[in-house]
Order: structure tokens, then C-alpha cells, then sequence
């Protein structure tokens, strides 16, 4: 089975803030095809930019909750107008985490999710029962340059409880996949 990554790399020029519209299409062409070449060899597929709540130094957030909720939409109608994309485990685009301030809550992406599903639930008709993933992408960096493996599990604890959270507040029953 295949877990495949299609993200800004797959899409002419990458993540286009300038023109949102454009690469929402572009990246829900790039995954359909992804799944088409795969077809049932395909078990699971991690969408669009990693980590879309990283400023990757700017002043704000690459992707707004917002856009992201309406890619996500986007991709996943187009991917299940294939066959072998009616059953694939969709992956949200991995949100970044990390302890580097004192503020928990923004510091695990766990703000960030809500955001991203709130958004989906109010603009995009998601519901308990309708969601355009199958998993929460997440990527928890906690505990960089500890070398007490209980304070990292502590961080990784606290980081992973907030996420939870945020599922529990909406009802979701689905998994957090942690691929870095």
C-alpha cells in the first residue's frame, strides 16, 4: 500500500498566496491524478503544504484556517469523483506544533485546528458525520533538546491533550497522524 504526500511541490510554482483560487485547483487536479495513477494500491494521502499554520517567516500563518477548510473541501470532492478515491484515508495538511512560548494553546496548533474545523463547519457544510478527512496531520515538535525522556512525554502529552480537545468540542472521532 501507498501513503502518498502530495503538497506545493506537485502544483507549477508552489503555494500562490497571491492567487489562492488558482492553486486550490491546481493542487485538487494534482491529487486526483495521484490517485488515479495509484488507484486501490493507494491506502492514505496527506494533502497540500506541510504545515499551513507556520508563518515560514512571515507575520502570519501561510494558509488561513479559513482558505485551508475550503482546500481541503476542494480536494476531497475532487479526489472522490475517482473509484479508488471513495474510501481513501484522507490527511489534513499537518499542523505545526511546538512549546517554544508559554502559551500552550497557540503553541500546539491546537488554536489553529479549531479554527481550520470551526471554519469547515460554518462555510464548507462539514459534519460529525461528513468530514472531508479522515485524519488530523500533526506535527509535534516538543521537548527539542531535551534529553529527559519525561519531560518530552510530558510536552507530547500536554500537545496531543489540546488537539484532542478540539475534536471533543466538535464531536470528531478521528486520529491525529504524526509524520514527523
Amino acid at each position: 500500500k501507498v501513503f502518498a504526500l502530495v503538497g506545493a511541490e506537485a502544483v507549477s510554482g508552489g503555494y500562490d498566496s497571491d492567487d489562492p483560487d488558482s492553486y486550490t485547483e491546481k493542487i485538487a487536479r494534482a491529487t486526483s491524478k495521484v490517485v488515479h495513477f495509484f488507484g486501490s494500491k493507494l491506502a492514505a494521502i496527506e494533502i497540500v503544504n506541510n504545515e499551513p499554520n507556520d508563518y515560514h517567516g512571515g507575520s502570519g500563518h501561510l494558509i488561513g484556517t479559513d482558505r485551508l477548510a475550503m482546500l481541503v473541501t476542494r480536494v476531497s470532492q475532487e479526489v472522490g469523483k475517482r473509484p479508488a478515491g471513495r474510501k481513501l484515508i484522507i490527511v489534513t495538511p499537518p499542523i505545526f506544533g511546538h512549546d517554544l512560548y508559554d502559551n500552550v494553546w497557540d503553541d500546539s496548533g491546537a488554536h489553529y485546528l479549531y479554527d481550520f474545523i470551526k471554519a469547515g463547519f460554518d462555510n464548507y457544510g462539514w459534519t460529525r458525520e461528513n468530514l472531508p478527512f479522515k485524519k488530523i496531520g500533526y506535527h509535534p515538535y516538543v521537548g527539542q533538546g531535551s534529553v529527559d525522556p519525561e519531560v518530552v512525554s510530558n510536552l507530547m502529552n500536554l500537545a496531543l491533550d489540546d488537539m484532542k480537545w478540539v475534536l471533543d468540542q466538535f464531536g470528531i472521532d478521528c486520529e491525529l497522524s504524526i509524520s514527523e
